[in-house]
């Protein structure tokens, strides 16, 4: 089966604007803030959020390399690297470890002390029912384990269902069973797990039973990522992916501005 993912710009590489992680969840430079806002408190989130996107994608890169997760979904084929692959991953990985070694040390503690993330198996028509009927406004964040963007956004998914949990529900719904026998939903667990565990994230999280490709097709997008943002009546407000004129999302810049007009005009 073909993959449906699209990645648009690889971690190492620079990031224009339309993909550029932004500051305030995971950390970077060059954007003009609001001017209503503290550029003291902007600094810091970007020092404290920045080391902790590093090591994060650090981790998590070393995490998938050792499980094997860099396959696209519906490819098959990830199950047979060659070994000049493994070995330049291995080096990169290496490379990566150095980095952060320290910081890493230092917060090694705190992970210790995460709690394990509830992990729901569901098919998608029985998470849909479930996002139209919660009563409060939603953001639904489709994302898999071969999504390069994804994997760049979920510390600021996890980082917005902290702050504004009371305002809004999050689900994270993981998309990377492609119908295959061989590899059914629950293979991706401990993957999927280890990364939400990472990012101590508290935001609902299902582990679709339905192919990915139905899901797509459902849900009429072309690939992930993708965030649909439910009203508190169940209908869908906004679709953000990776086409058209929301093309290169990020939370920061389009994300949390729409929930933002979302509730002043409420």
């Amino acid at each position: 089966m073909a993959s449906n993912f699209l990645p648009r710009t690889p971690i190492s590489e620079p990031m224009n604007k339309s993909t550029q992680t932004i500051s305030g969840f995971p950390a970077s430079t060059g954007h003009d803030q609001p001017g209503n806002v503290d550029p003291v408190a902007i600094r810091r989130s970007q020092t404290v959020l920045g080391r902790s996107r590093r090591i994060f994608l650090a981790w998590c890169g070393m995490t998938m390399l050792a499980a094997g997760c860099g396959q696209g979904v519906g490819d098959g084929t990830a199950d047979n690297k060659s070994t000049s692959e493994s070995v330049a991953n291995t080096e990169s990985a290496t490379d990566a470890s150095k980095t952060v070694a320290e910081p890493a040390a230092r917060d090694e503690t705190a992970s210790a002390k995460k709690s394990e993330p509830e992990i729901r198996y569901e098919p998608w028509p029985a998470i849909e029912k479930r996002i139209q009927t919660g009563g409060k406004i939603t953001v639904v964040d489709f994302w898999s384990l071969s999504c390069e963007p994804c994997l760049r956004e979920l510390p600021a998914l996890a980082e917005l269902a902290r702050e504004r949990d009371d305002e809004f529900d999050f689900v994270a719904i993981a998309v990377d069973f492609d119908g295959r026998l061989t590899k059914p939903p629950e293979t991706y667990e401990p993957k999927i797990r280890a990364v939400l565990t990472a990012l101590d994230a508290t935001f609902e999280s299902y582990l679709c039973e339905t192919a990915s490709d139905t899901v797509f097709q459902a849900i009429d997008i072309p690939s992930i990522p993708a965030v649909f943002v439910y009203g508190a009546d169940g209908k869908l407000l906004k679709k953000f992916v990776d086409t058209g004129d929301t093309a290169g999302f990020t939370y920061h810049d389009d994300v949390i501005p729409y929930l933002d007009e979302l509730t002043s005009d409420s």
